[in-house]
């Protein structure tokens, strides 16, 4: 049996089985303050400075530190393009006829 500190660390790119610590990651990723993300996992507790010490106990845990990283990751590469669609873009702002987008601007954006 594994003692404490050889416990395995979960995939990060898994869901979190403790819902509450994936909501409370899920809540850190969108931007939500730390006492805030707390309570919308579902926390309870009377004010909000209470749930921001425990929100920073959270952030502690190696797994959802992990977690939020991959997470984190993930949300920057969804906004990165790849060198192949930048150029399709140009080519096709490239080839677009000036006269063709002025008389049709709702189809052009």
């Amino acid at each position: 049996m594994l003692d404490k500190k050889e416990e395995k660390v979960p995939d990060a790119s898994e869901p979190l089985v403790n819902s509450r610590w994936e909501q409370f990651c899920m809540n850190m990723v969108s931007g939500t303050s730390m006492g805030d993300a707390y309570l919308n996992a579902g926390y309870k507790m009377k004010g909000n400075n209470g749930a921001s010490v425990n929100a920073n106990v959270l952030l502690k845990n190696t797994i959802i530190a992990n977690r939020i990283a991959y997470l984190k990751k993930r949300k920057a590469e969804s906004f990165l393009m790849s060198a192949d669609e930048i150029l399709r873009d140009l080519k096709i702002i490239w080839n677009l006829n000036i006269i063709e987008v002025m008389e049709n601007p709702k189809k052009y954006g």
